[in-house]
């Protein structure tokens, strides 16, 4: 079937015996080509997902600029460098226990920091935020550190 449409569909979910379920995600120029080559062929099928850009819009987390460490947005996505300029502003608030340690440099240049948060042999190493498009684990370490850090003791 996809042969007749012409197109290279993104699939989803193959079918892998006769009868199966398939899921694809069809283009918006190829709708009405798929829907009626679907039809002609007596293939049943139901739209699961009618704009699945909205989707994707409506989930990923947004991007807030980063202005300081009183005005982080905690609860939305930021850049390598606002995670870097976060690190240094939390270092600084709470120098007594954090120091941001460098153990090198990524290919693309970027530092590796770690933040060592702790006083003797006390202490804690807390490491994320160096892979591309890695949002989870950074607001995560951001979100435990802060709980550390003065504003919350």
């Amino acid at each position: 079937f996809i042969q007749a449409v012409g197109a290279d569909f993104d699939i989803w979910k193959d079918a892998h015996v006769k009868g199966d379920v398939m899921d694809v995600l069809v283009p918006e120029q190829y709708l009405s080509r798929t829907s009626n080559a679907l039809r002609s062929r007596n293939v049943a099928f139901d739209v699961m997902v009618e704009d699945v850009q909205a989707l994707i819009d409506e989930t990923t987390p947004k991007n807030t600029e980063y202005t300081s460490y009183a005005d982080f947005d905690y609860n939305n996505y930021h850049t390598f460098d606002e995670h870097q300029a976060w690190q240094a502003d939390f270092a600084a608030e709470n120098s007594d226990i954090v120091n941001v340690v460098n153990y090198g440099t990524s290919l693309e240049g970027r530092p590796l920091n770690t933040m060592v948060i702790g006083n003797g042999s006390r202490k804690m190493i807390l490491h994320g935020g160096t892979h591309s498009r890695e949002w989870i684990n950074p607001i995560e370490m951001i979100n435990f550190s802060k709980q550390l850090g003065k504003s919350t003791l």
